[in-house]
C-alpha cells in the first residue's frame, strides 16, 4: 500500500513516492532529528509476512550499512514502523545509469570510462567487506546531478565467509541461498549465477563487463528475444566485437571489457581494485566526468585558482619527462630547477611523506574521500595522485620508506611493518613493532632498519620474520626510544637518532652498524639531537651530508660515510620546513631530488556547535595537539609543542571565560595528554611518553610520580573514575601489549581493564561510573566500544561483561554527556558524533547519527555539560593541502 504525505515513520514524515521495485517502495521523506530531506525504502505490508523476502531486506540494510564509500548509496537507519520495515539512506538527485541509456545523445567515452572507475572503486570498496552484490545493473548505478556515480540496492548481496573485511559490522547467518536457486538480472548474470552455483566477487566483475559494453557500443551484451535465449547465450555466446564498433574505442579499453565478460571466473579480473587500476591507467581518462551543460557555481576567485594550478599542472606536465630524463642521465651539474606540486588529496596525520630512490615517485599518507587514511603515490611526471591498495591505516602514521629499487613502500600499519608494492596489490605483514615504527631504512641486501619507540632500532629481512634488536638503549642516558634510522652507502653502517626526552641534552645523533652486537654499538656521539636526521649521499663525490631541520630552517652537515666523521661547515638549505616531533617534511631522492614541504600552520581551540558552527575561540593559534575541558567547564588545559623545539611540549591552562593562557609544566620534555579529576583540583597528563604525573589545577607544588611503564613503554591516562578513586590509563610496551589498566587510589595493584591482542585506548567512565567507552581495533579498524566497570579487582580485571559496539565505519575519541544520557565519537570520514544512550540496568545505545563535518586533522578536545558544544583542536589554514616543493640538482652549488 502506498504511503500518503504526511505518513510518519518513527522520526521520518514521509513526503512524496519516487518509485517502486521488486524489494520495495521508496520515499522522499523528512528527518526531524537532523533537518534533512532522505530516501526511504519500504518493504510492503503484503511481503514483509515474507520471512525470505523480510530477510533479504534486512541483509540489504546490513551489508550496505557496513561500506563507507563515495559511490555506495550511504545508508543512515533501519526499523520497523508497524508491520512495515525500513531503511533510511541519503537522498540522491539526478538518474539512474539506464535512464542516461535512454537518452537521445550516447554517452562520450570518456565519460563512460569515469562511470566505470567510479563504479570498480565502489565494488572494490564492498569486496573488501565481503560484501557481493549480485545484482549489478543499469537500474542500480546512479548518476547524481554532478557527475557522481552511486552504487544501489545491495538486497541480494551474499555475504563472504573468508571476506577480509570488518565482519564484526556484517550479519553472521547464512544467506540461505540454494544451490539451483537463480537470484540477479537476466542480461546482467554471471555464467555461474545462471547455472545456479556459488558466487563470489568476480560474478560483479562479470556484470561490470556487460554495463561497460552496453555503455559504450549502445546495445545489450546477450540482447535476445527471451529469458531463456538470453541465459544461453551468457552461457554459450560472446557479445559482438566492441572493436568493430562505429565510435572511437580505444583497444586497451576493449580489452578491459572482454576481460570481463569471460566464461571463466578465474580468466576475468581477479579483484576490483585491479580492475579500477586498468582503467586508471589508460590515457587521460582518470579524471571525473562532468555532466552535461552543468553550470559553473565557481566563484571568479575559485576559478582563477583552478586556472592558476591548471596552467603550474601543465608547465609541470611538459616539463617534468625532459627534466627527469635530465637528472636520470646525469649530466654536467646545472642550475638547480624549482618547482611546486600540490598532493592532490588532503594529507593525514602529521603530513610526513618520503621520494623514492629513483626520484620519480612520491609516497604519502592522504584521506581519501571516504576519510579512510592510506597510502597514496604522486607520479612526478603525472598531474594526479593515485591511492595504494592495501595500505589503509588507522591513526596518524609515521613516513613511510622505500625500498632501493623504488618497487615497494613500507610503513607501520598500527603495530605491524608490512611492505606494499607502489603500483598496488596485497600487503605484505613483514613483523610486529613493539611500539611506533619511527622512521625506516632498506638496503640493497634485502636489510630492514625501524626506528622504534618502545626500545632501540629493529632489523628484519624485506621478506620478512622476526624483527631483532640492533641497538639498546643507555639507561645511563636516560634514553627512551631510538629513531629514524638511515644507512650510509656501504649498506652495513647507519646513522639514527638517540632520544632522551627528560635529558635532552644527552640524547643525540650516532653512527651504528648491523654487525655490531646492540650493546656494542658506538657510544661516540657525532653531533647534538637533530628533527629529521637523515643521510644524502653526494653525485660527485664521497663525501655526503647530514640533512637535519633547525628552528625551522633545513640545514645539510657534510658527513664523510668512509670515516665516518663530520667534516666542514653546516650549510643552509631551504626555509620555513614543516616538522612533527622528531621528523621533518622533507625528502631526497639517490639521484639529486629534494622534495620539501614548508611548515605547517598552526592549530587553536575552538568552540563549535552541534550543527558545527564556530562558536568561540578558546585560544590563540599555536602547536596545540589537545585539550580538555575541566569539570566547571570555565578552564581547559592543552598540550602545546615549543615553537622553538619542536621535541618538546608543554602543557598550558586556558581561561575560557576571561581569555588569556599560562603555562601549566615547565618544559623539560614532552607533556601531553591531560586528564582533570572530577573535582577540578587536579591534572594527570603523560610526562616524557612512559610516565603518568599529577599536579594541583592551581599550579602550586610539584609533579609527582603517579606510576611509570615498564620497559620505557607509552603511559597515557585517559579518564577518572568520577568518585575519583579510579585512574585509567593505556599503556603499550613488550610485556602488556597495549591495553587499559586501572589504577585505584586506596593502593591496590592495577588491574587491566581489557587486555587482548589487539590494541585498546581512549578508555573514558560513564558519569555514573558504571561503564566505560573505549576503542579497539578488533575489527580491523578503530571503533568505539562500551564494557562494564566494575571496582572489585579480585578477578583480576576491572571489566566485566562483553563489550558493546557503538560506532559503524570507525570512531575515535569518545565523551559523554554529563548526565549520560548521550555519547559521542569522530567517526573516520571526520564526522562528529552522537548516539543516544537509554538510561536502566543494561547498556542500551541508539543509532549513531553525524552532527557535522570537522576539518581535516582536527583532534577532539571534550564536549559540554550540556552536549551542546564541543572543544576541538582544529587547524588553522589550509596545512594539509600545502603543496610540495621539488628542486632538481639540489645539491649544485653547495659548498663542503
Amino acid at each position: 500500500m502506498t504511503l500518503a504525505p504526511g505518513v510518519r515513520l518513527g522520526p521520518y514524515t514521509i513526503l512524496a513516492a519516487l518509485g517502486a521495485g521488486g524489494m520495495g517502495e521508496v520515499y522522499r521523506a523528512h528527518d526531524s532529528r537532523l533537518g534533512r530531506d532522505v530516501a526511504i525504502k519500504v518493504l510492503p505490508a503484503a511481503f514483509s509476512e515474507d520471512p525470505d523476502r523480510l530477510r533479504r531486506f534486512e541483509q540489504e540494510a546490513r551489508a550496505t550499512a557496513a561500506l563507507n564509500h563515495p559511490n555506495i548509496l550511504a545508508v543512515h537507519d533501519i526499523g520497523i514502523e508497524g508491520n512495515a520495515p525500513f531503511i533510511v539512506s541519503e537522498l540522491l538527485e539526478g538518474q539512474t545509469l539506464r535512464e542516461q541509456l535512454r537518452g537521445v545523445t550516447p554517452i562520450p567515452v570518456r565519460t563512460a570510462v569515469g562511470y566505470a572507475i567510479a563504479i570498480a572503486r565502489g565494488l572494490a570498496a564492498a569486496h573488501e567487506k565481503g560484501v557481493v552484490h549480485r545484482d549489478l545493473k543499469p537500474d542500480n548505478l546512479f548518476i547524481t546531478a554532478d557527475g557522481r556515480v552511486k552504487i544501489l540496492d545491495f538486497g541480494l548481496a551474499k555475504l563472504l565467509a573468508d571476506g577480509t573485511g570488518d565482519h564484526s559490522a556484517l550479519p553472521t547467518e547464512s544467506p540461505h541461498t540454494a544451490i539451483g536457486l537463480v537470484l540477479g538480472t537476466v542480461g546482467y548474470m554471471s555464467p555461474e549465477q545462471v547455472r545456479g552455483l556459488a558466487v563470489d566477487h568476480r560474478t560483479d566483475v562479470f556484470a561490470f563487463g556487460a554495463i561497460v559494453y552496453e555503455v559504450l557500443s549502445g546495445s545489450r551484451a546477450f540482447d535476445r528475444q527471451t529469458a531463456p535465449e538470453t541465459l544461453t547465450a551468457i552461457l554459450n555466446d560472446h557479445p559482438h566485437d566492441l572493436g568493430s564498433n562505429h565510435r572511437a574505442i580505444p583497444p586497451a579499453l576493449v580489452h578491459i571489457v572482454e576481460r570481463c565478460l569471460e566464461k571463466k571466473p578465474s580468466a576475468r579480473f581477479q579483484t576490483a581494485s585491479d580492475l579500477a587500476f586498468a582503467l586508471e591507467t589508460l590515457s587521460d581518462t582518470t579524471r571525473s566526468p562532468t555532466p552535461p551543460h552543468a553550470p559553473d557555481t565557481a566563484s571568479p576567485a575559485r576559478r582563477g585558482a583552478w586556472i592558476g594550478w591548471a596552467v603550474a599542472g601543465l608547465l609541470l606536465a611538459t616539463l617534468a619527462p625532459v627534466a627527469y630524463q635530465h637528472v636520470v642521465e646525469q649530466p654536467v651539474a646545472v642550475d638547480p630547477i624549482r618547482f611546486r606540486i600540490p598532493p592532490a588529496v588532503e594529507l593525514a596525520g602529521p603530513g610526513n611523506f618520503s621520494i623514492s630512490p629513483d626520484g620519480r615517485h612520491l609516497a604519502f599518507f592522504g584521506l581519501g574521500s571516504d576519510g579512510t587514511a592510506r597510502l597514496w603515490v604522486r607520479d612526478m611526471q603525472s598531474l594526479d595522485a593515485r591511492f595504494v591498495a592495501g595500505s589503509d591505516v588507522f591513526g596518524p602514521a609515521p613516513p613511510p620508506f622505500w625500498s632501493p629499487d623504488s618497487r615497494f613502500i613500507a610503513f607501520d600499519a598500527g603495530g605491524k611493518l608490512k611492505k606494499v608494492e607502489a603500483s598496488g596489490g596485497p600487503a605484505q605483514t613483514l613483523c610486529d613493532l613493539p611500539g611506533v615504527g619511527v622512521g625506516g631504512t632498506w638496503n640493497r641486501n634485502g636489510e630492514i632498519l625501524v626506528g622504534n619507540t618502545e626500545g632501540g632500532v629493529l632489523r628484519v629481512r624485506e621478506t620478512g620474520g622476526a624483527a631483532v634488536p640492533v641497538t639498546t638503549l643507555d639507561a645511563d642516558r636516560k634514553e627512551e626510544f631510538h629513531l629514524i634510522p638511515t644507512f650510509l652507502p656501504d649498506g652495513r653502517h647507519f646513522v639514527y637518532l638517540r632520544i632522551s626526552p627528560s635529558a635532552p641534552d644527552l640524547g643525540g645523533t650516532y653512527v651504528g652498524s648491523i654487525d655490531a652486537k646492540p650493546d656494542e654499538q658506538s657510544t661516540e656521539r657525532l653531533m647534538p639531537y637533530a628533527v629529521g636526521l637523515t643521510y644524502a649521499a653526494s653525485k660527485v663525490s664521497g663525501i655526503g651530508l647530514l640533512l637535519y631541520v633547525r628552528e625551522g630552517t633545513l640545514v645539510g652537515q657534510p658527513f664523510d660515510p668512509d670515516r665516518l666523521a663530520i667534516v666542514g661547515s653546516a650549510t643552509p638549505i631551504a626555509e620555513r620546513i614543516g616538522t612533527f616531533r622528531d621528523g621533518g617534511f622533507f625528502a631526497t631522492s639517490a639521484n639529486d631530488v629534494l622534495v620539501y614541504r614548508t611548515a605547517d600552520t598552526d592549530s587553536q581551540v575552538s568552540w563549535f556547535d552541534r550543527q558545527g558552527v564556530a562558536a568561540g575561540r578558546g585560544s590563540d593559534p599555536g602547536g596545540f595537539r589537545g585539550a580538555r575541558l575541566s569539570p566547571d567547564g570555565t578552564r581547559a588545559i592543552a598540550s602545546r609543542t615549543d615553537p622553538q623545539d619542536p621535541s618538546r611540549a608543554d602543557l598550558w591552562l586556558l581561561d575560557l571565560a576571561r581569555g588569556g593562557a599560562l603555562r601549566f609544566t615547565s618544559g623539560r620534555g614532552v607533556a601531553e595528554s591531560p586528564v582533570w579529576s572530577p573535582d577540578g583540583t587536579r591534572v594527570a597528563f603523560t610526562a616524557d611518553k612512559n610516565s603518568i604525573h599529577e599536579k594541583r589545577a592551581s599550579g602550586e607544588g610539584d609533579e609527582r610520580e603517579l606510576l611509570r611503564s615498564t620497559s620505557a613503554g607509552l603511559a597515557t591516562p585517559t579518564g577518572w573514575s568520577p568518585d575519583g578513586r579510579f585512574l585509567m590509563y593505556f599503556v603499550a610496551d613488550p610485556n602488556s601489549k597495549m591495553d587499559l589498566w586501572v589504577s585505584a587510589s586506596d593502593g591496590r595493584k592495577p588491574v587491566p581493564f581489557i587486555r587482548s591482542e589487539f590494541v585498546e585506548d581512549q578508555g573514558a567512565f560513564s558519569p555514573d561510573g558504571r561503564w566505560v567507552a573505549y576503542i579497539s581495533n578488533q575489527s580491523g579498524a578503530y571503533e568505539v566500544y562500551v564494557r562494564g566497570f566494575t571496582s572489585d579487582f579480585s578477578g583480576g580485571s576491572a571489566g566485566v561483561g562483553s563489550s558493546t559496539p557503538i560506532s559503524r565505519r570507525g570512531g575515535t575519541s569518545p565523551r559523554w554527556r554529563r548526565d549520560g544520557r548521550e555519547l559521542f565519537y569522530l567517526a573516520a570520514d571526520g564526522k562528529m558524533m552522537a548516539v543516544d544512550v537509554k538510561p536502566g540496568p543494561e547498556f542500551q545505545a541508539g543509532t549513531p547519527a553525524p552532527l557535522f563535518q570537522t576539518a581535516p586533522g582536527t583532534v577532539v578536545g571534550d564536549v559540554s555539560a550540556d552536549g551542546r558544544r564541543f572543544l576541538l583542536v582544529n587547524p588553522v589554514g589550509p596545512s594539509a593541502s600545502a603543496p610540495f616543493t621539488v628542486v632538481l640538482n639540489w645539491t649544485t652549488g653547495l659548498k663542503h
